[in-house]
């Protein structure tokens, strides 16, 4: 889904992470988000990364974050599955989030794919 609001993405990594960060402005009173458990995201407002690691467009990783750094992350299996079932190799991704008066900001620092 194409963003409807400026938003900014900044990534970079290191040997051992890969580092996104995002800026996102929007009115406060629009933004739909809500503090709920890891995986419980479809109906925020929410910044997606979506990972190619074959580069073969049939195979990714994805990661999603809402406002309040609620986290989701699944992988898209020969093109077709869609699962969030599969989790950052059992280690919670780190991230950081702040809301400022007409934007909100998220950082995430992935663990490495390979282990």
């Amino acid at each position: 889904m194409p963003v409807s609001q400026p938003t900014v993405a900044y990534l970079s990594y290191d040997d051992r992470n890969l580092y996104v960060a995002y800026i996102c402005k929007d009115d406060r009173r629009l933004i739909r988000a809500r503090v709920t458990t890891r995986d419980r995201i479809l109906e925020d407002d929410r910044m997606s990364i979506c990972i190619d690691t074959f580069h073969d467009h049939r195979h990714m990783y994805w990661f999603d974050i809402n406002p309040y750094g609620v986290q989701m992350e699944g992988t898209v299996i020969d093109g077709v599955e869609d699962t969030s079932q599969w989790d950052t190799l059992g280690t919670p991704t780190r991230s950081s989030t702040r809301t400022a008066m007409s934007a909100w900001s998220q950082s995430l620092s992935e663990h490495p794919l390979s282990g």
